[in-house]
C-alpha cells in the first residue's frame, strides 16, 4: 500500500513539472510574428535612415549646382557667336530665260566656300531668288566644299536706254546663320564672257562684291553678290531700230529737191512716209513691256515726228503760194526748208544721243 502512494506522489510531480514547461515555453506562431515584426522594424528604422542620407546628398548637389550658377553669373558673360568665315566664289555656268518686263531669269552655277577651319557648313540661301530643288555637292571636303545650283532669281532691270541698255544679272547670295562672314575669292569667280551665252545679248564680263547688312535687331547679314553685265549688240540694236527710221529721213530728204511747182507730190511724199514712221515705232515699242517713261529709241522717234510736221508744214505753205502765183514766196519758203530741216534734225540728235533729253 504505501509502495503504490509513492509511485503516484512520484507520477503527479512528474506530470506537475511538465505541465510547468509548457506554461513557459512561447508557441512557435507568436514567436515568428514577434521576430517578423522585429525584423520589419529594423527594415524600416534601416530604410528611413538610409533615405535621410540619400536626401542630403541630394542637397548638397542641388546646393552645388546653385552655388556654380551663381558663380557663372558673377563671371562676365562671354560671346557665344564667334564669325564663321567663308571664301567664297561664283562659277556662272548657264543664263537663260531672261525676261525684261518681270526682270527675271534663270541661272545655273557652281558655288564653292573655303573655310578657315572646321566645322565647314555652309547654310546656303539666295536674297533675290529661290533655289530649284536641293543644290548638288560637287566637292565635299572638311574645309572645301563646291555645290551646283539652279536658281530662279530677280534683277533690277533699267531699259530707259533701249536699244542701247545694259544689265546686271545678279546673284545675291547669303546663309541662315547671322554669323556667317564671306570673303570674295576670284579664283573660283572666272569672268563669265568666255562660256555663258545669252541669245540677244552679249555677256560682256561679271564682278562680285561683298556687302554687310545692318538689321533693325542690330544684326549684320553678310552678302556675296556676283553680277554678270549683259547689253544688247549695238550693230543689230542699230540695224534693227535706227536704220529703217534713217532710210524714210532719206526719203524724206529726197523730197526737199522738188521744186515749188511739185508741191502736191511733196506734201504727198511727206505724209505717206509721216503714217511709215509712226508704224515702225509702235512696231519697235511691241517688243518692250508696258513703260510709264520714254527709251532712247521714244526720244528718237519723237525728234522724226517733228521733223516731219516742219517738213508737212513747208509743203503746205509752198502749195498755198503756188496757189496764190506768189512765185517769190514760193522760193523763199523752198530755200527756208533746206535750211531749216537739215539743221533742226542734226540739233535733235545731238540732244537725243548726247542724253541731254
Amino acid at each position: 500500500m504505501r509502495r503504490l502512494m509513492s509511485i503516484a506522489a512520484i507520477v503527479l510531480a512528474v506530470v506537475s513539472l511538465a505541465t510547468t514547461a509548457l506554461a513557459e515555453t512561447p508557441k512557435p506562431d507568436e514567436d515568428g510574428h514577434h521576430a517578423a515584426a522585429a525584423k520589419d522594424d529594423k527594415a524600416k528604422d534601416d530604410k528611413s535612415k538610409e533615405a535621410k542620407d540619400t536626401k542630403e546628398p541630394a542637397k548638397d548637389a542641388k546646393d552645388e549646382k546653385k552655388e556654380s550658377s551663381s558663380k557663372d553669373d558673377d563671371d562676365p558673360d562671354p560671346n557665344d557667336h564667334h564669325p564663321i568665315k567663308y571664301e567664297v566664289g561664283i562659277n556662272v555656268q548657264k543664263i537663260h530665260k531672261f525676261e525684261l518686263g518681270p526682270g527675271t531669269f534663270e541661272a545655273e552655277f557652281l558655288v564653292t566656300y573655303h573655310c578657315a577651319t572646321a566645322p565647314c557648313k555652309p547654310h546656303m540661301t539666295l536674297f533675290n531668288g529661290e533655289i530649284k530643288g536641293k543644290p548638288d555637292s560637287v566637292v565635299d571636303e572638311p574645309l572645301h566644299k563646291v555645290y551646283r545650283v539652279k536658281a530662279e532669281l530677280s534683277a533690277e532691270i533699267d531699259i530707259s536706254e533701249f536699244p542701247f541698255d545694259q544689265h546686271e544679272l545678279e546673284i545675291d547670295l547669303g546663309d541662315h546663320d547671322e554669323d556667317a562672314v564671306f570673303v570674295a575669292n576670284a579664283k573660283d569667280a572666272p569672268n563669265p564672257a568666255d562660256d555663258v551665252r545669252i541669245p540677244g545679248w552679249n555677256v560682256t564680263g561679271g564682278e562680285a562684291k561683298v556687302t554687310t547688312e545692318k538689321l533693325d535687331d542690330g544684326i549684320n547679314v553678310s552678302h556675296y553678290s556676283y553680277a554678270v553685265d549683259v547689253k544688247r549688240p549695238i550693230v543689230a540694236a542699230v540695224a534693227k531700230n535706227f536704220l529703217p527710221a534713217l532710210t524714210m529721213v532719206l526719203v524724206l530728204f529726197v523730197s526737199l529737191f522738188m521744186k515749188p511747182k511739185m508741191a502736191p507730190a511733196r506734201l504727198a511724199a511727206g505724209t505717206g512716209s509721216f503714217v511709215a514712221v509712226i508704224m515702225f515705232h509702235n512696231t519697235a515699242s511691241a517688243q518692250l513691256p508696258p513703260l510709264g517713261f520714254f527709251t532712247r529709241l521714244d526720244k528718237f522717234m519723237f525728234t522724226l515726228y517733228l521733223l516731219w510736221l516742219v517738213h508737212i508744214a513747208f509743203s503746205v505753205a509752198i502749195l498755198r503760194a503756188d496757189e496764190q502765183k506768189n512765185d517769190e514766196l514760193g522760193a523763199k519758203l523752198y530755200k527756208y526748208a533746206w535750211i531749216v530741216c537739215p539743221i533742226l534734225v542734226l540739233t535733235e540728235w545731238g540732244l537725243v544721243f548726247g542724253k541731254v533729253l
